[in-house]
């Protein structure tokens, strides 16, 4: 495994840290500060059952574009999400801005981790580990590799930040917590 994996109990700490120190805050931080910021805490290996990563930008309507960053991790006691809402005033070249990225890894026995290799001929399909994705490499996965391989699939949007650096944002939401 790829050094220490944080347990889904130390992730608001660990995330309003890298928050503040990277975005300036947790309540208001920088929009792309606060997507940088959110990056690196995804490279940080969590344990949890399943997980998955989720990327959403675009117009929400006439009036408003938004992005939504999400890392969701299942746990015994539900879903532990840390996630953050921007919300801005739409302007007309901000309509070229839009997509869904989400790459999920699925594995559902509780012993396994991201370091370990099951293949799905040795065990149940019930308590094995279960390929979502399918260009996931079970041979040589790692997490650092399916964050890389997310964000290649979000792709350059150096545009959509440029527009959007010194706008101020409507609405700000960002949560860390079991749900």
């Amino acid at each position: 495994m790829e050094g220490e994996a944080l347990d889904s109990t130390q992730a608001e700490e660990v995330f309003d840290k890298m928050l503040r120190e990277h975005a300036g805050s947790v309540d208001a931080p920088d929009p792309k500060l606060a997507w940088e910021a959110w990056l690196n805490f995804v490279r940080l290996p969590m344990e949890c059952k399943n997980q998955g990563l989720l990327f959403e930008w675009g117009p929400e309507n006439s009036r408003s574009f938004f992005f939504h960053f999400d890392r969701y991790c299942y746990v015994e006691d539900g879903c532990h999400l840390t996630e953050g809402t921007f919300n801005f005033p739409m302007r007309p070249e901000l309509a070229q801005f839009e997509g869904t990225v989400q790459r999920e890894t699925n594995y559902v026995e509780t012993g396994v981790s991201l370091g370990d290799v099951v293949r799905p001929e040795e065990t149940s399909i019930y308590d094995s580990w279960k390929l979502l994705d399918p260009t996931w490499d079970v041979e040589n996965r790692s997490w650092l590799k399916f964050v890389d391989m997310f964000i290649d699939d979000v792709g350059d949007l150096s545009g959509m930040w440029e527009l959007l650096s010194g706008s101020t944002p409507t609405n700000v939401n960002v949560y860390v917590g079991l749900q």
